[in-house]
């Protein structure tokens, strides 16, 4: 299937034939020099915008044509490369234009000879040096693979025309769009540009370069806001539209062009008219045909603190030398330079050159014709190495296209530039000048700034910075391009609903920042440092013994403590007291040490939880729970056991005498220390972290009691609910016998506290709470057990046994009153708590 290109060749062959050799006249002017191999040469004698085609040439374009005329010269001047033999050219004008550049190559092919296109033979017509643009090239290139001629660009860098398939016989003196396309991503990677435009020629060139580059920006993480393809001429509406989309995406402060100077100059005149404070904010980045087409001394529109790409192409020193000292007489035979003269009828001289736009190509130009020269002495040398008359062979040798093609692309020599060496595909690698352009002494000069070479693996961009001026009014600070919010500490990037664009949310207080888009929670025990980068360990805080509510708990222990002491001695002043008698010495005794330790365990409570503070305290509190309650127990069974009892016989009950009920004791505590034991060897209680809900950056430091504490609990939860049992079954007990019904009002109360304390423990949020909880149920406890069972028994003893006499003796005393209150016809004894005996009443 013949490819549009060819189609387009074909097309304009057929008309060629057809017109009785409808040439324009501008592809008939011609620059020739004979010689044994003719080299064809297309050149932009006038460019688009700045001149009509056949009118006065530029200096620049001037140079290119001259590059070549010097080439040629100095290789005929050559002993050493193709000797004996000259090389010509035939040097046409394209104007800037596909179908000009075709009708300038079937010119050269045709030799103005109006012969059928079956008929036409290269002749000495050896290849071409030219077009310059990608466009141009697309359809010469395929004209030049119908007639298997090789041609090489000094400036065509579209993808395209790497493709073999299509353009066998196309090669190219100047890297490809790829290249280029890396070295812009590159450049925006370098200054953080992430969130750019593009705007693009729709033709080979232009969607072949911005694809190259956007696959290049993709891979370092760049965004293109928008794309937006520009015909080659445009309309005011399509130049207001490319404005109000660029403006539209404003926050990509950099544009990157892949256009001409024309074409570039008309979109920042339209948006400078939409909003000149957007426009002059830009940061504009041209790729090599923005940068070889711009003139800064002449362009209207000076993007100032732009970017813009070249081909390195050093202009060779003997080059500039030649050109610039190109005179009228030198440069006779050469019409536009002829033209250039006439116009500049002051000048004897070029003289006072400055390489400047598309003159940089030069060196491509000279590179291009070597590359030539080179490949036609090694086919020369190698087609008559075996012949004996080397002289004849080299003049009636003779070789096709696609044997020079295969000596173009192996041919290596050291070029304008450095080492020239092709690929299998006809490209160069890539190395390109960067240039910001800046006004100096009033004037707008391009400076280089960076080299991007492909070849160097390890750093391929080097630029210096510091010699960057860029747009607006902050001048020497680099412009941002991002569509990303600028993110506080601890904040993350999200995405937004717009293309590419990001906002900040703000992660937990218990949260780092990961790679500014993750926020990972610390470990309970760790906490954000002060940027969030890390987590830090929390340095536990312990009870603050100045606490209000930690004074008033220990104030209250102290008290306990005392009035315990207090207590004891009262009672061992009264020992012999009834009352005292009553209530089982030894019972109290057991009983009283229990409430000392309970008191006591609230002072351990408040220590620097540790292993040991910990065992220690849930031991304490066990035991002595279990040795207040114990013996409380025993007493509150005796009596209802000894009236229950006197009910039904006169026989005394079993187990209520002194040892007994100390045996008893005994076995009930020994239960609750192997209890503790076990608890501290399976699961003991340690130090573990009380963390507020949510998280506050701080951790309390507690006793975390396990479930052998636990277990513990409910074994004197067992006692007392027995405790509430029997004082339940006495109340029935004669008033003046009233120690079981002070018995009921202590465990009816503790029970309460305690199915009150638990869950006030369990739901605490901090460790005052929690130790408060449990230091107020110790407390309550003793010193309702303290009250009910011994302060009110000493205070009768004290105040009340002299004044009452018989009204408030215990349960073996007085017991005139009882035996009034009931008669046996046989009255018993009971032993009393001293082994005694006693009346006892029924």
């Amino acid at each position: 299937m013949w490819s549009p290109s060819a189609v387009h060749v074909i097309v304009a062959v057929t008309l060629f034939k057809s017109i009785n050799c409808g040439i324009p006249d501008s592809a008939r002017v011609s620059y020739v020099q004979t010689g044994d191999f003719k080299l064809g040469g297309i050149f932009p004698l006038n460019l688009e915008g700045i001149s009509a085609c056949g009118s006065v040439p530029t200096l620049t374009t001037l140079q290119l044509v001259e590059a070549m005329v010097y080439a040629v010269n100095v290789i005929n001047n050559d002993a050493n490369l193709l000797p004996n033999v000259t090389l010509g050219f035939d040097i046409r004008d394209d104007c800037f234009a596909e179908d000009t550049a075709l009708w300038a190559a079937i010119s050269l092919i045709q030799n103005d000879q109006c012969t059928s296109f079956e008929n036409i033979t290269a002749g000495n017509l050896v290849g071409f040096v030219g077009p310059v643009t990608s466009t141009q090239s697309v359809v010469v290139g395929a004209m030049c693979d119908l007639l298997e001629l090789p041609s090489i660009s000094f400036g065509a860098t579209s993808d395209e025309l790497s493709d073999k398939t299509r353009f066998e016989f196309f090669s190219r003196a100047v890297p490809p769009d790829s290249h280029q396309g890396e070295a812009l991503a590159d450049l925006l990677k370098y200054f953080n540009w992430e969130y750019v435009s593009i705007v693009y020629f729709a033709n080979t060139y232009g969607i072949q370069a911005s694809h190259a580059f956007q696959s290049y920006a993709r891979e370092r993480g760049i965004c293109i806001a928008i794309s937006l393809p520009v015909g080659s001429t445009q309309t005011r509406r399509e130049l207001t539209e490319i404005a109000d989309a660029l403006y539209k995406s404003k926050k990509a402060q950099v544009v990157v062009m892949f256009v001409g100077s024309a074409t570039a100059n008309n979109i920042i005149k339209t948006l400078q008219n939409l909003d000149p404070n957007f426009a002059d904010t830009i940061t504009w980045i041209g790729s090599d045909f923005w940068g070889y087409t711009m003139s800064p001394q002449t362009d209207e529109i000076l993007p100032l603190g732009g970017i813009f790409v070249n081909f390195f192409l050093p202009t060779p020193s003997d080059f500039e030398d030649y050109f610039t000292h190109l005179s009228r007489e030198t440069s006779k035979g050469n019409p536009w330079a002829e033209m250039y003269f006439e116009d500049n009828s002051g000048l004897d001289t070029i003289g006072g050159y400055v390489s400047v736009g598309l003159g940089g190509l030069a060196s491509a130009v000279i590179d291009s014709v070597y590359a030539f020269a080179y490949a036609i002495d090694d086919i020369l040398q190698t087609l008559c190495s075996k012949s004996d008359d080397k002289t004849n062979c080299l003049s009636h040798v003779n070789f096709t296209g696609r044997e020079l093609l295969e000596f173009i692309r192996n041919t290596t020599f050291e070029g304008t530039r450095g080492l020239f060496q092709m690929d299998s595909k006809g490209d160069l690698s890539g190395k390109y000048a960067l240039k910001n352009l800046q006004m100096i002494d009033g004037e707008a000069t391009l400076v280089d700034i960076a080299i991007w070479d492909g070849a160097n693996i390890t750093q391929k961009l080097t630029i210096h910075p510091e010699k960057i001026v860029w747009a607006g009014e902050a001048r020497v600070t680099v412009p941002e391009s991002s569509c990303r919010e600028s993110c506080q500490v601890g904040y993350i990037v999200v995405p937004l609903e717009e293309k590419c664009c990001w906002g900040c949310r703000k992660c937990r207080a218990d949260e780092i920042v990961v790679n500014s888009t993750e926020c990972k929670t610390c470990d309970y025990t760790k906490w954000p440092n002060e940027d969030f980068s890390y987590c830090k360990n929390i340095l536990p805080t312990l009870l603050d013994l100045r606490h209000p509510v930690v004074v008033v708990i220990l104030l209250f222990s102290c008290l306990g403590v005392i009035l315990c002491v207090l207590t004891t001695i009262g009672l061992v002043i009264h020992r012999d007291h009834p009352q005292v008698k009553a209530s089982s010495r030894e019972l109290s005794a057991l009983n009283l040490f229990g409430l000392v330790l309970g008191f006591v365990a609230v002072f351990i409570l408040f220590l620097e939880p540790t292993s040991v503070t910990c065992a220690v305290s849930q031991a304490v509190i066990s035991l002595c729970l279990t040795l207040i309650y114990a013996p409380t127990l025993l007493k509150v069974s005796r009596i209802y056991r000894i009236f229950d009892a006197g009910k039904k016989s006169a026989k005394r009950p079993n187990w209520i005498g002194p040892r007994e009920q100390l045996t008893l004791s005994t076995l009930l505590l020994l239960f609750q220390v192997i209890i503790v034991l076990l608890a501290t060897i399976l699961d003991p209680s340690k130090p573990a972290f009380l963390v507020p809900s949510p998280p506050d950056g701080h951790l309390e430091l507690y006793c975390h009691f396990g479930y052998g504490f636990l277990t513990s609990l409910i074994y004197n939860l067992i006692l007392v609910v027995a405790c509430c049992y029997y004082a339940f079954r006495a109340r029935k007990v004669p008033d003046n016998f009233n120690e079981s019904k002070f018995i009921a009002g202590s465990v009816y109360s503790t029970l309460i506290l305690c199915l009150a304390a638990f869950p006030l423990y369990t739901t605490a949020i901090d460790i005052i709470q929690k130790v408060a909880a449990i230091s107020a149920a110790i407390l309550i406890n003793a010193y309702l057990t303290l009250a009910c069972l011994y302060l009110h028994k000493l205070y009768v003893i004290r105040f009340m046994d002299e004044d009452d006499g018989n009204e408030h003796t215990s349960m073996v005393g007085r017991v005139g009153t009882m035996n009034r209150t009931r008669v046996h016809p046989a009255p018993a004894t009971v032993e009393t708590n001293d082994g005694t005996n006693g009346p006892r009443m029924s």
